[in-house]
């Protein structure tokens, strides 16, 4: 047992060591290291912060994650190294996880004897440990709420599974699935899998196996409702489905998406991150296949019934069953296709991979050299997929290297093309970006961040006018879009248009009650057409939500000094111009020394005696 659980931590630190390489680069860590409220904050701050849900204004309800996310600043004070290392630590502890939720099913299915179900279930938690699939979340910083939600989900589920037999179990079970649910949305379908397991393994009749999981419905309900009033990026994407045609475009891009996951799956030497297939790149033969997928799956999971005596057919089954409902949540999300949703799902997969080694394995009709055989067959494919992975891992350590990968892979993917033109952006590569972002376009005319990032990079260079074309296509595409309201106000407002610009800020504000960058916007306009006192409010709101922002601070006590308010208006022109000073934004910096300038010359005080 310790020589296996041993042999499980190792395989999961060897498949993933690549990640200690990386830093906070990837997609959203930055927003959650780099610019987290957290760095001047004592804990008792950053836990009460987390709690009321002010952590990070455009994310879903995700205490868990986001009070793991505070404790790394915090505690690693931005050291890429030891956040990796705990995402590596958790990663191991989940594979054991897998092991023994791995053992119970078999310890219900089949009478194999304890040392030949450990020996299977390993096989099967190595397969976890080590599938190229799984690095993502492991190399990814933010992939902790993956990470962490399935901990506690697994936890959730082997205590259901023994909870068959005692109510104490089953009580830890809910409270580790609210737990999971606070991390991360992608374990709403664990009810079901709870129900059908009581059903299946633990023989158990369907209205005691209904109202031992309705404590689980209750918290996804629960769930659900938190992430529909937090406005999230799920609820978000929902607007867009409204009729037939668009609900059946998602279902078909979903279809051709989970074809081609399985695909990785099965098939992972050559994996590319291409997440979802954009609206003109998706084939209908993905979705075909999708359909086709779906039968045979409805029919391995009729074939595996409580009717079918057969423990291998039914654990098989089990496995399928396991794999294809936890993808389910995974249609509400604006990804389709990703490599995190494997680590969920793929518990389905390593279970059927554990029956199929106990049969091949240890069959004592077969001659010692067969198994002999069998073994190294098995030991064989573990070993490559740990190279896949090991290698997989050399591509997250930054958004130049995964997105460029991703980009030549599969170049015909928009959402790859417009990553890999961000991150062209982000590293001030500018005209490289702009050759990316118009091939995401041309691949899908309202890819909306496309959008989005073509109008800045264009803004960015002076070209208001080509931009504002992106950002009115950006509105259209999607008037909820919060950035693409705020952008294309920016246009106006350069573009010497401000009374255009009024109705986006406004919107803006509307989306965004909390955005202080809505409200800053609003009262600049309204502050240079002259309407002082609502843009005073909106200056006072803006100072309110973030008090260390330079422009905020300047543009209320610029407003204030017209106001004749000079003595508030130096107090604010001092601080903004420390947080300038401490920003590095030489621009900002020399606007408010020349605003203080004239203030300190109209009050003949003389020189500013303001901070170098």
């Amino acid at each position: 047992m310790r020589l296996a659980a041993g042999f499980i931590v190792l395989a999961a630190i060897g498949a993933t060591l690549p990640a200690l390489l990386a830093g906070y680069s990837i997609w959203d860590d930055e927003v959650f290291v780099g610019e987290s409220p957290f760095g001047t904050m004592n804990p008792i701050a950053a836990v009460w912060t987390v709690l009321r849900g002010e952590a990070y204004g455009r994310w879903a309800y995700y205490p868990v994650f986001h009070l793991s996310m505070a404790f790394d600043v915090l505690l690693f004070r931005e050291r890429a190294l030891l956040s990796h290392l705990f995402n590596i630590a958790i990663h191991a502890v989940n594979a054991l996880i897998v092991w023994g939720a791995i053992r119970l099913a078999m310890r219900d299915a089949f009478s194999w004897p304890v040392r030949v179900r450990v020996q299977a279930a390993t096989v099967g938690a190595v397969l976890f440990a080590v599938h190229p699939l799984n690095v993502e979340p492991v190399a990814w910083v933010s992939g902790r709420k993956v990470l962490l939600g399935f901990l506690f989900a697994m936890l959730a589920f082997v205590c259901a599974a023994r909870g068959v037999t005692g109510k104490r179990a089953w009580i830890v079970g809910v409270a580790c699935y609210a737990l999971a649910l606070l991390s991360n949305a992608l374990f709403l379908a664990l009810p079901v899998l709870i129900g059908a397991y009581v059903v299946w393994n633990a023989r158990d009749r369907w209205l005691s196996a209904l109202a031992r999981t309705t404590p689980f419905v209750v918290v996804a309900a629960a769930a659900i409702a938190v992430r529909l009033l937090g406005h999230s990026t799920e609820a978000e994407s929902a607007r867009q489905i409204r009729t037939w045609s668009a609900l059946s475009g998602e279902t078909a891009a979903f279809l051709d998406s989970q074809a081609r996951l399985l695909a990785h799956v099965l098939l992972p030497f050559r994996l590319s991150p291409v997440y979802r297939p954009s609206a003109s790149s998706f084939h209908a033969a993905g979705a075909w296949i999708g359909i086709a997928l779906v039968v045979v799956w409805v029919l391995a999971v009729l074939c595996g019934s409580r009717r079918v005596r057969s423990p291998l057919v039914r654990l098989l089954a089990w496995g399928a069953f396991w794999y294809g409902v936890a993808l389910l949540p995974t249609f509400a999300h604006h990804l389709h296709l990703a490599d995190r949703y494997f680590y969920f799902s793929g518990v389905g997969v390593c279970m059927g991979a554990s029956a199929l080694a106990g049969v091949f394995l240890h069959s004592e009709r077969r001659a010692r050299a067969g198994r002999r055989a069998a073994r190294a067959l098995v030991g064989l494919v573990l070993a490559v997929l740990l190279v896949l992975s090991f290698r997989q891992g050399f591509r997250w350590r930054s958004d130049l290297d995964l997105f460029g990968y991703a980009a030549r892979r599969a170049p015909w993917n928009a959402m790859a093309r417009n990553n890999y033109g961000f991150a062209l952006l982000q590293a001030g590569r500018r005209d490289e970006a702009i050759l990316e972002l118009d091939a995401a376009l041309r691949i899908d005319p309202r890819h909306l961040n496309a959008l989005l990032n073509m109008g800045s990079v264009l803004s960015g260079k002076g070209d208001d006018d080509r931009a504002l074309g992106f950002y009115l296509r950006a509105v259209e595409t999607a008037p909820y879009a919060l950035r693409a309201r705020i952008g294309l106000a920016s246009c106006w407002v350069a573009l010497g248009h401000p009374e255009r610009a009024l109705p986006h800020f406004e919107e803006a504000v509307r989306l965004s009650p909390r955005g202080f960058e809505a409200h800053y916007g609003l009262a600049s306009v309204l502050a240079r057409m002259g309407r002082d006192a609502r843009a005073r409010r909106h200056f006072e709101e803006t100072v309110a939500l973030n008090p260390d922002w330079p422009y905020g601070l300047a543009g209320l006590a610029r407003l204030l000094n017209r106001a004749g308010e000079t003595e508030r208006a130096r107090r604010l022109y001092d601080r903004a111009l420390e947080r300038s000073i401490a920003s590095g934004d030489k621009t900002l910096e020399e606007f408010i020394r020349g605003a203080m300038r004239t203030i300190h010359a109209e009050s003949g005080d003389g020189p500013s005696a303001s901070p170098d």
